[in-house]
């Protein structure tokens, strides 16, 4: 008996992975719907990106298809079953990274404070969804052109907390995207605040009665603890420095009403 035994085990243990069949991940389908005032561009997409909620990277899945004109239609297809997030772009320019661009890239309009789209799915479901599209862009909350002074042209409240940023970068030498970013407390895991400004020169100042999320909705600075970093995107892609990339270290610091100072230097 103890053989046997001995022999199924030593059986068992030399199967390899592909002797071993793993359950297929159980997905539906959304067909979506998209509405926008302008026609698409010739070579863009309609990017999706489906998120455990709250929102959280990376992302399950990033569908896509091809609009030929708006209300546009498409099946997103193997989109994981279960309560999830979405979030839908028009890609303008699909080689300019996966991350939409707050001035050339439409986004799905969302409710104040949102920043995706509540859906549940069920398996073999086809689940119809419909999104509009809205152009957000320019200054402290998208991106400033040619310049090393932004503002988001919003009134400074004193009564509220408001930003102006310094980064300084003495070995930076292209006009890749600078990217000032941030959240509450004194790590940052998913930005709560997000900023990215074109063309920049150095030192570059931005004052911000504002921010903006990850996905471009309006957010207002919290009071209290909040930790920034800042770095120049000269590998487009990603919400992080990547190796190579000029960047800051982090800074914390509480945000009082009125205007506060945060000061970096990318290294």
């Amino acid at each position: 008996m103890r053989i046997i035994l001995l022999l199924t085990l030593l059986s068992l243990a030399s199967c390899t992975s592909d002797d071993i069949q793993q359950k297929p991940q159980e997905t539906g389908i959304i067909q979506l719907t998209v509405r926008y005032d302008q026609p698409p561009p010739a070579g863009a997409i309609i990017s999706a990106a489906i998120f455990e909620c709250p929102f959280t990277m990376p992302p399950l899945a990033t569908p896509a298809f091809t609009p030929t004109a708006f209300p546009a239609t498409g099946d997103l297809e193997g989109v994981p079953v279960g309560d999830h997030c979405l979030y839908v772009y028009l890609d303008v320019d699909p080689n300019d990274g996966p991350d939409p661009k707050f001035d050339l890239d439409p986004i799905n309009a969302l409710p104040e404070g949102a920043m995706s789209i509540p859906f549940s799915l069920a398996e073999g479901q086809t689940l119809p969804l419909e999104v509009e599209l809205y152009l957000k862009g320019g200054g402290g909350r998208g991106r400033e052109e040619d310049s090393g002074v932004a503002s988001d042209m919003g009134v400074v409240d004193p009564a509220a907390p408001s930003v102006e940023v310094t980064i300084d970068c003495a070995a930076c030498d292209s006009d890749a995207d600078l990217i000032f970013y941030g959240a509450p407390g004194a790590v940052i895991g998913m930005p709560s605040y997000y900023h990215a400004f074109s063309q920049p020169t150095f030192p570059f100042t931005a004052t911000l009665s504002g921010s903006a999320n990850v996905m471009g909705a309006a957010v207002d600075w919290a009071e209290g603890e909040a930790t920034f970093e800042a770095y120049q995107d000269t590998t487009p892609g990603g919400m992080r420095a990547e190796a190579g990339e000029p960047r800051s270290a982090p800074v914390t610091l509480s945000l009082k009403p009125g205007l506060n100072a945060v000061r970096l230097t990318l290294e």
